[in-house]
């Protein structure tokens, strides 16, 4: 299967149009495995609009949004 992901960080394994393949059954925090990125330092994830736990199952198709802590003020 299929997910397309956007995130602020490098992710192995993205193609040029931002897809990545996977298993069947993976879940939102495999995507991060190997992208050298602290999960605990994100801020909602989201997929396909909704926001999820990192734990959540992914379907071929789905779109992933990785959200990047700001600070300032």
């Amino acid at each position: 299967m299929k997910v397309k992901v956007i995130a602020p960080f490098p992710i192995r394994g993205l193609d040029p149009q931002d897809w990545l393949e996977m298993s069947e059954g993976s879940r939102v925090r495999d995507v991060l495995k190997g992208s050298g990125f602290n999960p605990a330092r994100l801020l909602p994830v989201f997929v396909n609009g909704q926001q999820v736990k990192k734990s959540h199952i992914l379907k071929d198709g789905d779109t992933i949004v990785f959200l990047y802590p700001l600070s300032g003020g």
